[in-house]
Parts: C-alpha cells; structure tokens; sequence
C-alpha cells in the first residue's frame, strides 16, 4: 500500500458476551452493518450521528474508557430498547438519544454534568429517570415528548432547568425541585398535563410548590433522594427520623397524596431494602395516591434493573393473608412459580400477564380452600344432627338404629384392623359416610374427620 492511500475502515468485530453475537464498535467512523442488533462500544469518542437511524440495534453497552458521546450520535433507533453507559462518560452531545420510541430506561453515571439540549426528546417509553448527582443544568428541549414518564428525580446541585425542558410530559407527576435551582426557562413544564391539574397554575407559585413538596415531610424528603446517597447512609437518616417520630404517629401524604412507598417505586433506583421498610404496613400498599395508583401499579410500569425483586416482595406483602391461608403445598409451588417467571428484562406487555397468571393461581386456589372449607363445615354440621339422631335412638332403645349400626360396626371393625388395606378402609368409610349423611360425593380431604367423628359415635 502506498503512502497516499487512505486505509479502508477495520471490520465489524463480532464478540459473544452471554451468549449473544455482539458487534464491537472501537475505532471511529467505523461502518455498522445493517443487520447488527447487539453493540459493544469501546471507542473513546462515540461521533457525531454514528448510529443515527439504525433500524436493527436494540441494545448498545457502552464500555469504561468511553468520554464522549457526540451529538444526535443514537438518534432514532427505533429498534433500541436498552443502553447500558459506563461511569467513563463525562459528556453528552444535543440529542444524543433523541427520537427513540422504545428506549425504556438509561441510568447516566454521576460524572455527566449537563443533560443537553433534546437529549431524550421524544423518548416515548420512559417511565423514570435519575438526573446524575453531578449534574447542573438540563437543557431546553431536554425531555419533551416524553409523554409516559411518570417520575424525574432531580438532585440538589443542579441550577438551571432550560426552556421547554419538560415539554409535553403529560403524564409527570413524580417531580420535585431543589433549592439550589435559580432558574427556570419559559415553558419548561407546558403541557404538563398531570401536574398542572393538581398545582397553582401561576408559573411562579407552580415552581414554588415543587420546591416546597417535602416541607415537614422528612420520610418522603429521604425516599426521593435515596439513589444520591448510600445505603448505609440512608439506613442512618431512617433510624434517626424513627427514633424522632411518636410511635402513634402515621406518616402524611404529599401534596400529591403519595406516601414514602410510592416515591421509592418510581424512583429509577429504588431501594430494595428500603421498600421493605416502608412496605411492612398494609395500608401503605394499598394507598392510591391522588391519580387513583397505588405502589404496584408503579412498580408494574417501572424499568428501574432492580424492580422486579421489589414487584415479587410487594406482591407477596399484598396478598400473605391469602396465601398463608392455602393448605396444600402444590398449590403454594404454582403460585411461586407463576410469581418467579417474572423477568428482569420483561417490557410492561410481558411484565403484566406474569403477574396476571400469580393473581390468578393464587385466587383461584384460596377459592379452592374456601370451598373445601365451606365443605368440611357442612359435612360437621350434617354429622352433629346425625350424631344427635343416633344418640337419641340408642337411648330409647338401648341400641343403635339398625340402618347406621351395621355400617358403623363395619366401620370401627376396619379402623381396629391392622391387617384391613387402605383401599378397603377407604371403601368403607365412604360407604358409611354417604349413608349417615345422605351425600353422593365424598371429598378426600374431609374424610380423615368424618372417619374418626364416625368412629367415635359407633364407640358411644
């Protein structure tokens, strides 16, 4: 090759990590091809557009050693689901990931120090989001469209929210302002449909009331603020504030009618143990907050990588009473299974059928107990009045009627024999039962009782 010739890009690199053909993008200006679904990037400077309108990549990692990632570089991959971002990043260009309809979730590491300008505009599939710690100004345009995020959780430090920057999110309704934030752009929360029905409408008295959400509410103050800090040192400020509070005292709700449990479920990092806390009351699982959602319901739409643990643990807190009521150990192991098919990488569409197959396992097999119950009360019911009969019979003739006597000795003869076999024991039983209680079925689960009251009325 001479001097002059430009050398041709290096070859798509395929790699295999979990079992997934993975294509490695490590030198830039590198060609993808069409039919890549899977990105490894190791690059340091991912370039302007370099995945721009890809059609077939629906998860990008983007590896430790990575610094920048330059403007619209993943814009309008319709096909991208998941982006995993190495704490390496520093920097993010203007629309970075802008106009990407399935992408549910990004966690940014705390280095990112500005969400630029429409860098997820038109992320239509997320539910939450974590602005890093170190981060001072969100940008105009930063989150419009993004009409199915539900929560935002913005950190103390941060200064300037721009114009515009929470445009059309209608559905926003987990959000709260720091002190340090001094300016706030023209429109940044227009259309905000959900927080516009229940805060002022003045602009000014709008922005006052999110600063001011967790006033007097030091529970709530903890819980939106938790994925900053760690867990040893939330565990601290938690035992300080119940050690403060009366023990008579419930913990209020927001002015969005939302307890702790509810901010820790929309958070993009929620905190397992801490859901444990606040999960340990009933009343607070079951509380609906002023949209009509109780903590399920979030947890169900939530994207967070560590949710599905948190779904299982408050799936069983709401429906223990019931479970604990299930007799049979085949009945708990269906309904555990149903419960653990739940998937990290589940979407809502295949989260809600999961859950759907637990709820039903488990109501229709509590139906199950209920009726079996109801079962064994009629049978005692019917033995108590044939108990009163027979007694009442022997009394006045001093023997027992002739129609239960023959069965009754049959019965006592079989339950004294050793040597009698199950099948025939069984036979008999039945036999006897449905004579002295006039029933055509006998159910397995009630004739151990019925057998041994029997025995014991023959004895009399």
């Amino acid at each position: 090759m001479s001097e002059n010739d430009t050398p041709s890009p290096p070859p798509a690199v395929p790699l295999h990590l979990n079992e997934v053909a993975v294509f490695e993008y490590s030198t830039e200006g590198m060609v993808v091809p069409s039919n890549v679904t899977h990105v490894k990037i190791t690059t340091p400077n991912i370039p302007s557009e370099a995945f721009r309108e890809h059609k077939k990549v629906t998860s990008v990692e983007i590896a430790q050693g990575v610094v920048t990632i330059a403007t619209t570089a993943f814009s309008q991959c319709m096909a991208l689901k998941y982006m995993k971002v190495s704490p390496s990043v520093l920097s993010l260009g203007a629309g970075a990931f802008g106009c990407n309809a399935c992408l549910m979730e990004v966690q940014l590491p705390d280095t990112v120090q500005e969400i630029p300008p429409s860098c997820f505009a038109f992320c239509i599939s997320f539910r939450s989001f974590r602005v890093p710690s170190q981060t001072t100004v969100i940008g105009q345009h930063a989150f419009w469209g993004c009409r199915q995020m539900v929560s935002i959780e913005i950190p103390v430090g941060v200064v300037r929210i721009e114009g515009r920057a929470f445009l059309e999110c209608s559905d926003l309704v987990n959000i709260a302002l720091p002190s340090t934030v001094s300016e706030v752009g023209a429109g940044a929360f227009d259309e905000c449909t959900e927080l516009k029905n229940y805060l002022p409408e003045d602009s000014m008295r709008f922005i006052d009331a999110l600063k001011h959400r967790f006033d007097g509410l030091p529970f709530h103050h903890l819980c939106y603020y938790q994925s900053y800090q760690s867990l040893s040192a939330v565990t601290r400020a938690l035992h300080t504030l119940i050690q403060a509070a009366c023990p008579n005292d419930e913990i209020p709700f927001d002015c969005f009618e939302m307890n702790p449990l509810h901010l820790l479920v929309l958070s993009a990092k929620p905190s397992f143990e801490l859901c444990k806390v606040f999960s340990s009351d009933l009343d607070a699982l079951r509380c609906q907050d002023i949209t009509g959602s109780c903590p399920m319901v979030y947890a169900m739409i939530n994207f967070a990588p560590n949710i599905v643990p948190i779904i299982k643990h408050l799936s069983r807190k709401l429906y223990a009473s019931h479970y604990n009521c299930l007799g049979l150990e085949r009945w708990k192991v269906e309904i555990e299974s149903a419960l653990e098919s739940l998937d990290p990488s589940d979407d809502v569409p295949q989260r809600c059928p999961k859950v759907h197959n637990y709820l039903k396992a488990l109501f229709k097999n509590y139906t199950k107990e209920g009726l079996l119950s109801l079962e064994l009360g009629i049978w005692k019911a019917k033995l108590v009045e044939v108990s009163k009969t027979i007694v009442e019979e022997k009394n006045d003739t001093g023997v027992l009627p002739d129609r239960p006597q023959k069965r009754a000795r049959l019965l006592l003869e079989h339950a004294t024999n050793e040597s009698s076999t199950t099948e025939i024991d069984g036979r008999v039983n039945r036999v006897l039962c449905r004579t002295l209680c006039m029933s055509d079925v006998i159910i397995e689960s009630v004739l151990p009782f019925i057998s041994s009251y029997l025995v014991c009325i023959a004895q009399k």
